[in-house]
């Protein structure tokens, strides 16, 4: 599925959500990566190569901008569609740098209202010229390549994140902005023609295609909208620092790729949000990027970025197989390849010369891949098949067949219907005419009782996941002996239940 290129080590520790892609010479590819002191740091990227490789760049060859502000926000573009080169957008609690980087010059720099917390290039709605869309504290602003504003507008919050695209199929760019109120916000132009609920801060946003983006946010949700409805979500208990969209099996649908800060690197399906490969890095991961690589007749790849400055270059490789497979570099001087598989389960493959053609050789050693902590809880593959998880609830709100018996051990189904709505009493006893709960332990309750079809095999424990019931969106109780947990909801409003 994806082969390592090379391993760049930048030695510059990096911000995450501040590493960026752009062509700052004709032909050639950059990264440019915002430093914990605050600068920017600038290497040239490899060509692109058939045999993966290890990369210390000298000091020398660095390029090295020094802000001497924060650095909130990276972006790279160009103002009009014959520029040969890309400019560097930098942003601040203060203002927008615009930077020609061959020419080590400022195009312009401009303050902001509330600073700069994200940058977008491109078109949006009817303007004809290209902009630098910044996202700040309460506050949209477009500059053109003059340095004129003819964009301007409010949010109702910071705005953490941007991107560009046509999300409702009417021909023109919207804005996505995600911001720390909890809102995903769409603009035309200076109006804001829908907005989306979420349940924490908006960490990061991708395009994806036909309508579609992924969101991530700071409580660990990473979810997909089709337009402005939710297709799906998942939830982890580390942050979503980088998503991005991008076609890793060549069947012409791109997948989501998802860098945590637990460093967990992960691939799912788009459609349905599926697991289909997770790899946990040292560190965590700052930035995952598309490099679209003129050297190479435009050949694209991904960079996968840590926040200790080793970038991961991976190139799609045998489009055609289902298997979801990665292969990295090993750690230290060693050139040879680990291959993990989407089940975690990885092989040694030593490179050496052949004697005879000079070519490349391997032969395949099988190692255990170490189980992550989630991982080590409880290994359901030790399970019988024949052995069923089963969910029993009480009250079944008059439909015997709404809640059904479900076969866990594979990991793949939700122990509760995804649409199951659960409905309480208000004080005055009204409901709008919907089936309420009976008070089964002097308040409007449900009760579960979950089991398996074989004592001998326990549930080590249980997750629900709901929004506006508990806070932070999901309860875990362990299961060590017999309980029985009250849970009072946080707020009066009609939640789907998953578990």
């Amino acid at each position: 599925m994806l082969r390592a290129m090379y391993d760049l080590q930048l030695q510059h520790m990096i911000r995450p959500g501040r590493a960026v892609v752009g062509e700052f010479t004709e032909g050639e590819m950059y990264l440019a990566a915002a430093n914990m002191a605050n600068k920017v740091v600038i290497s040239k990227l490899p060509a692109f190569s058939a045999y993966a490789s290890r990369i210390v760049p000298t000091k020398e060859s660095l390029q090295i901008l020094n802000i001497n502000q924060t650095i909130t926000a990276l972006a790279v573009g160009r103002f009009t569609s014959d520029a040969a080169t890309d400019l560097l957008f930098i942003g601040t609690p203060t203002e927008l740098v615009v930077y020609d980087v061959p020419q080590n010059r400022e195009v312009f720099r401009k303050s902001t209202t509330g600073g700069a917390s994200s940058i977008a290039v491109g078109k949006t709605g009817r303007i004809k010229k290209t902009l630098a869309i910044v996202g700040g504290e309460s506050a949209l602003q477009g500059f053109d390549e003059d340095g004129n504003e003819p964009l301007w507008t409010i949010t109702g919050d910071n705005v953490a994140v941007l991107v560009l695209f046509d999300v409702n199929k009417d021909g023109q760019v919207e804005v996505i902005a995600g911001c720390d109120d909890h809102q995903i916000r769409v603009f035309r132009e200076t109006e804001q023609i829908f907005s989306m609920s979420e349940t924490d801060k908006i960490v990061s946003l991708a395009v994806l295609k036909d309508q579609n983006f992924v969101y991530g946010l700071a409580n660990g949700t990473v979810g997909v909208y089709e337009q402005y409805e939710r297709r799906w979500r998942v939830k982890s208990k580390s942050k979503p620092l980088a998503v991005l969209g991008f076609d890793v099996t060549g069947d012409g649908e791109p997948e989501i790729l998802c860098g945590w800060a637990s460093g967990k690197f992960e691939i799912r399906d788009r459609f349905s949000g599926n697991l289909l490969f997770k790899y946990q890095m040292d560190d965590p991961i700052a930035q995952i990027l598309e490099v679209d690589d003129p050297r190479n007749h435009h050949e694209k790849y991904i960079l996968v970025a840590t926040a200790e400055g080793d970038v991961k270059a991976f190139a799609v490789e045998d489009s055609t197989s289902k298997e979801y497979t990665v292969t990295f570099l090993q750690d230290g001087q060693s050139h040879d390849m680990l291959t993990v598989d989407g089940e975690g389960n990885s092989k040694v493959v030593p490179v050496k010369p052949d004697a005879e053609d000079g070519e490349s050789v391997a032969s395949v050693a099988n190692i255990p891949q170490p189980l992550s902590r989630e991982d080590s809880v409880y290994d359901w593959s030790t399970v019988p098949d024949n052995v069923e998880v089963y969910i029993d609830v009480e009250p079944n709100l008059g439909n015997p067949n709404y809640f059904l018996n479900r076969n866990l051990p594979s990991g793949k189904a939700s122990a509760l219907p995804a649409d199951m709505d659960v409905y309480v009493r208000k004080d005055d006893g009204s409901m709008d005419g919907r089936i309420g709960l009976p008070n089964l332990f002097d308040k409007p309750s449900l009760k579960f009782t979950i089991r398996t079809s074989d004592a001998a095999y326990k549930i080590p424990g249980v997750v629900i996941f709901t929004e506006g019931v508990f806070s932070g969106e999901s309860y875990y109780q362990y299961a060590s002996f017999n309980c029985l947990e009250s849970l009072t909801p946080v707020t009066e409003i009609c939640v789907p239940v998953t578990g």
